[in-house]
């Protein structure tokens, strides 16, 4: 914290003023206020909470092993690294996405400034460039290029202009809603208990939930046959029991319905 300090200031001015007295109420006018001499003693500059060594700081400031803490609060030794770290924030809105990104650095005689650049080449500042960090661990909330790896660089910079870089890179930055499309096997059908489809999905990121509906209706609002229901699409585990089939009509069951130009 700076302070500036006057220890001594005096000022001789000329002051006129004229009191008119009407009984219910009096009135003063000012008519001359001017500044006839005036002297101060030299300002003294200090910084009150100097936390600074007096040494000269030679060396840069050095990346701890940095590990992020789990939801019981106890740090994960898997995720222990001299880098720093940095995934996106799963479950905001598509629209405002945001990261996290964490770290830890030392600076024995002096404090250190953190700033971050993100690009889609390693050392690049296409997309941010040398925006400041809150603190080790800081969450941003901004819009990038999606789609393609991003490589962040954290620069650490201490009183004596001695810098030191960390590097970390997310595989990719989720800005757009998944694609994909729902097959029907027929258009129309009497059968009452059998309703049949094939859906593919695709993302640029890992897609964690998955849920299947039926109904009449568009969208989210298509689940008056069949509610909301969770799915897992990247294990898919299928009992095969034939048994009785002379005909080799139920192994048919196990592939999908034949599709016109296929």
């Amino acid at each position: 914290m700076d302070m500036n300090l006057v220890p001594l200031r005096l000022e001789l001015r000329g002051i006129v003023e004229i009191t008119i007295d009407l009984k219910l109420k009096t009135i003063t006018k000012e008519l001359i206020n001017k500044l006839i001499w005036q002297y101060s003693t030299p300002i003294i500059h200090a910084n009150i909470f100097n936390i600074n060594s007096e040494e000269a700081d030679e060396s840069p400031p050095d990346f701890k092993v940095y590990a992020t803490p789990s939801e019981s609060g106890v740090a994960r030794r898997a995720a222990q690294t001299a880098n720093c770290i940095v995934k996106q924030l799963y479950g905001r809105d598509f629209t405002v996405p945001a990261f996290l990104l964490e770290l830890a650095v030392d600076d024995d005689r002096s404090e250190v400034d953190l700033t971050y650049s993100v690009g889609v080449a390693r050392g690049g500042s296409d997309q941010a460039s040398d925006q400041p960090l809150g603190g080790f661990s800081t969450i941003v909330a901004t819009m990038m290029r999606g789609g393609v790896p991003l490589y962040f660089t954290v620069t650490a910079t201490n009183s004596a202009q001695q810098t030191s870089l960390a590097t970390c890179e997310l595989p990719t930055y989720d800005v757009t809603l998944p694609g994909g499309r729902v097959t029907p096997d027929f258009i129309s059908t009497s059968h009452p208990g059998i309703l049949r489809a094939s859906a593919v999905a695709l993302d640029d990121s890992v897609l964690i939930n998955q849920k299947e509906a039926v109904g009449f209706g568009r969208k989210v609002y298509g689940d008056q046959v069949v509610p909301w229901k969770d799915i897992n699409i990247t294990k898919i585990h299928v009992e095969i029991n034939i048994g009785d089939d002379p005909h080799d009509t139920r192994n048919l069951e196990y592939f999908a319905a034949p599709r016109l130009g296929m």
